[in-house]
């Protein structure tokens, strides 16, 4: 019985380790964007502030447990001793001070991470469109004329301003090492900007559980050059086969673990036309359709 329980105790140390060494180089504390940093910050900043607090609880629990231990007992006797306004003020002083200066800090970042408020940085901004689908992402690349199954190429040093809507259940777009996290919601437009200098693959992901498929929104975030990028995106627009209608009707029925594909040319608007559709009377007997072409 020992052995089995020094057994486990190992397997879940390793497991822990594991985990803990994953997240360490993928995920929220290895951040890769100017986003990510600030809540980076923001995260120890904020946990710095509660530890003023908990360190010294955990220090006194000790402390108390060592001196009035029933072999330990002081030498003053005060039965009757029940209040000092010293110690009430600090123990209720300091954690509100705490808590005030939280608040500061938080209105302040949420303000300055708004997730629509473009980044101070120069330059024109590369807009991309995403529709989440069940369940897999479509991007489309509105300036270039391209598009994209799981598959997501951002361009270094240049802002990124991301468009998003779905034509499925309620999905979340977050790139972790980016920064940020934002729903994508059928008949909404919702918005996030990005920015980074580093260079790297990344992984994006679906935080919002909607479906059977959920854990298979996996795709990769590419961060190039942008001489590279623009490379890339040529090749596409001159090598890969156009999206029509038709292929979006096929996109839209659900696929688990869809295979990454690119298209070289889109229907004019199809992102504002896949929000709209929504916002039509029928609409809600679930007739989608575009220009005729059903895809219920």
């Amino acid at each position: 019985m020992a052995y089995f329980r020094r057994f486990c105790h190992r397997f879940i140390t390793i497991g822990l380790l594991a985990i803990t060494s994953h997240v360490m180089a993928q995920g929220v504390l290895v951040p890769k964007g100017v986003i990510a940093h600030a809540e980076h910050k923001l995260m120890f900043d904020t946990l710095a502030l509660m530890l003023i607090v908990v360190l010294p609880v955990i220090v006194m629990s000790f402390a108390f447990a060592q001196r009035f231990r029933e072999s330990n007992r002081p030498k003053e006797y005060q039965p009757e001793w029940c209040h000092s306004t010293m110690l009430e003020v600090f123990w209720w002083g300091i954690p509100t001070l705490i808590i005030i200066a939280l608040a500061v800090i938080t209105w302040h970042k949420t303000h300055e991470l708004d997730p629509y408020k473009p980044l101070s940085v120069g330059g024109k901004p590369e807009q991309i469109d995403v529709v989440a689908l069940r369940w897999k992402w479509l991007f489309i690349y509105p300036k270039e004329g391209i598009a994209t199954i799981n598959d997501l190429y951002l361009p270094a040093k240049q802002q990124i301003r991301f468009h998003i809507t779905a034509d499925a259940p309620m999905s979340s777009f977050h790139i972790p090492q980016l920064g940020g996290q934002i729903y994508a919601m059928a008949g909404m437009r919702t918005k996030l900007h990005l920015y980074s200098e580093h260079l790297g693959t990344y992984e994006g992901l679906n935080t919002q559980l909607n479906g059977k498929g959920f854990s298979h929104m996996h795709f990769p975030v590419h961060v190039v050059s942008s001489g590279e990028f623009k490379r890339w995106t040529h090749q596409i627009k001159i090598s890969a086969t156009p999206l029509t209608i038709h292929d979006y009707a096929a996109l839209y029925q659900p696929t688990i673990d869809a295979p990454q594909v690119h298209f070289g040319k889109v229907p004019p608007h199809l992102f504002k036309r896949i929000m709209q559709q929504y916002m039509q009377a029928n609409s809600m007997l679930h007739a989608r359709s575009f220009n005729g072409v059903s895809h219920a």
